[in-house]
């Protein structure tokens, strides 16, 4: 996952988490569970933010308070234990400037670092910001608990990070050479917010409907916890930068996240019925197809009317247009052997399955393609 931190999104929050530290806060990063639990990912976050850390390991050790743990560490011996240890170190001159982060995955831990977070960043303070210490919590859901309790604990949501253009750049690359447009968006819109997906379909899916079930049969990803459709929350709307209440267990669990223009975009794992998958693909399709078919339409139009007289220039031919021409005048359907008359077909064709959001095999694609490239050629 360390790769996708090249990408627009990724590389934006790094900066928000970085532009706080700088201005002295203290950052509570939201991330959901399959992310939080990434050491990769983790590590990739950390080098993006770019900026000098301390990383602490309470070990899960529960029985010893955190600030014994962090002043351990540090070598911190004139602290004395009690209520007020915390508060202490904050003020310490050795841990002046520096960045405290701690990854804290399950409830009970979080909890710990919260009991201790509020504290530290009260007594910080006082510190000037060239020397305050800062802690940087990477957590998941419970964050939203601690947001609103001091204005020096900013939070960033891993929320709405990724959009069309991150997991589009990410699509092409793991396909390599190959510029195959209606596969690179197929893969983009069914994988949404899930780069691992993405990667998944880049190597086991050819792009078609009748495909794609398998292909996720076999990805490792997250189900929902319990039964009932997720669409009827698609209407939800909310800032970018934090999941609404309603979603947070969700989110957390890899299941939803804002992409795109969607407020609400569910995991294609867990979307509740074939068609849905189906109105995804067909989304893609639109997106690589309509303007080839159009473009090609306008060419074809130009001919037939140098080929035509007398045709009303008041509106433009559409594919059954140019096909109604070519019966009207049976000797353009021979024409260059015939080919433009089997691309207009494919035209007209091809688009009416779109307009009725109908789906277009791969087969039925590269045989446009195809047509395209002969027409053009000859």
């Amino acid at each position: 996952m360390t790769s996708v931190w090249w990408l627009p999104g990724p590389a934006h929050f790094a900066v928000a988490i970085r532009s706080r530290l700088e201005r002295g806060c203290s950052v509570l990063a939201g991330l959901p569970s399959p992310l939080l639990g990434d050491p990769a990912f983790r590590a990739g976050l950390l080098q993006t933010v770019d900026y000098a850390t301390d990383s602490i390991d309470d070990c899960g050790d529960a029985r010893r308070p955190l600030a014994s743990i962090v002043a351990e560490q540090f070598a911190i011996e004139d602290i004395r234990p009690g209520p007020d240890a915390t508060a202490a170190l904050a003020r310490h001159g050795t841990l002046a400037s520096r960045v405290l982060v701690a990854v804290a995955q399950d409830p009970g831990r979080w909890e710990r670092w919260a009991r201790f977070a509020v504290p530290f960043v009260a007594a910080a303070k006082a510190v000037p910001i060239a020397e305050r210490p800062r802690l940087l919590l990477l957590g998941g859901a419970a964050i939203s608990a601690l947001t609103a309790r001091d204005p020096l604990l900013s939070d960033v949501w891993w929320w709405g990070v990724l959009d069309r253009l991150d997991t589009a750049f990410h699509v092409k690359n793991q396909l390599g050479g190959t510029s195959d447009d209606l596969r690179r968006d197929s893969i983009a819109e069914v994988a949404g917010f899930d780069l691992r997906l993405a990667d998944h379909l880049a190597t086991t899916w050819d792009g078609s409907a009748a495909t794609l079930p398998a292909s996720l049969k076999h990805f490792d990803g997250p189900s929902l916890p319990d039964p009932g459709s997720p669409t009827a929350l698609r209407t939800i709307s909310t800032p970018l930068s934090t999941p609404p209440a309603s979603l947070l267990p969700m989110w957390e669990q890899g299941l939803v996240d804002r992409w795109d223009s969607f407020p609400a975009y569910w995991h294609a794992c867990v979307l509740p019925t074939p068609a849905e998958l189906r109105s995804r693909i067909w989304r893609a399709q639109v997106r690589a197809l309509m303007p080839t078919i159009d473009e090609e339409r306008a060419r074809i139009e130009g001919w037939l009317r140098r080929q035509v007289q007398g045709l009303a220039n008041d509106a433009a031919l559409e594919p059954r247009d140019l096909y109604v021409l070519l019966q009207e005048h049976p000797y353009l359907k021979t024409w260059r052997g015939g080919h433009r008359k089997r691309l207009i077909y494919w035209l007209r064709d091809a688009r009416n399955t779109l307009a009725h959001m109908g789906l277009l095999t791969p087969g039925e694609v590269a045989r446009g393609w195809r047509l395209i490239a002969e027409d053009r050629r000859g």
